[in-house]
This record gives structure tokens, sequence and C-alpha cells, in this order.
């Protein structure tokens, strides 16, 4: 989860980095995220607030190891948007659309219905 957290990170390794505005952007995002249903949290401490996106964080990364992807730096803010969605659709969806080869190592019994990319349509049919 670390990991995945620092990646999304951007910015984030020297201080001089963290003084950035893309950093704060993205703590601000994180932070937005995190706290949506918990409008109270924005004006805690900045110790629940780390702990509340860490948690944030952990509750909606992909199953370990099976979406390894790499995120680059200008799909960062999308990557938050997508773990941040309360929709299933609009979390999940853009992992199976983003690598077709790593949701196949994380699902290899949709990957052995599915052996070659389709449409939606072409699925239900």
């Amino acid at each position: 989860m670390l990991y995945q957290f620092r990646h999304l990170c951007v910015q984030s390794y020297t201080p001089q980095n963290r003084g950035q505005e893309v950093f704060s952007d993205i703590m601000e995002q994180f932070v937005h995220a995190a706290c949506a249903n918990q409008p109270a949290l924005h004006a805690a401490s900045l110790g629940v607030i780390a702990v509340t996106v860490a948690a944030w964080f952990r509750r909606t990364r992909p199953i370990p190891s099976c979406f390894d992807i790499y995120i680059g730096v200008e799909d960062v803010g999308s990557e938050i948007a997508r773990r941040g969605s309360v929709l299933e659709t609009e979390r999940f969806a853009p992992l199976f659309l983003a690598s077709d080869s790593a949701w196949r190592q994380g699902y290899p019994v949709l990957a052995e219905a599915f052996p070659k990319p389709c449409t939606a349509a072409q699925a239900l049919s």
C-alpha cells in the first residue's frame, strides 16, 4: 500500500519538492476524496486527516499485486477520482480498460471466459 501511495504522491521525494504546487494539489485531492462524506474532517488536525487519508487509500486500492499498473504523472488526478467514485462501475471499469494484461493476471477465471478483448455488448450476447 505504501508503494502505491508514494507512486501517486508526485513530487514528494525531497522537502523542496514537497513545497511545490503539484504536490500540494495532489495532497488536497487526497484529502478531498477521503473526507468527501465527512466535511467536518477538513477542519480536523493534520494527524486525524492523515489517518483518514491512509484508511481511504487502503479501502480504495485495487487488489494488491493484481493491478500493479504504472500510473503516469498526468493520470494521478484521474486515479484519485476513480478511487473516490461512489458507483462500482466508475471505480472498477477503468481497471479493466487500462491494462489488458493486469486484470487478466488478477482474474484468471475471467481471462479464460473472455480470451480476447470484446465490448460489453459482445460479452452479454
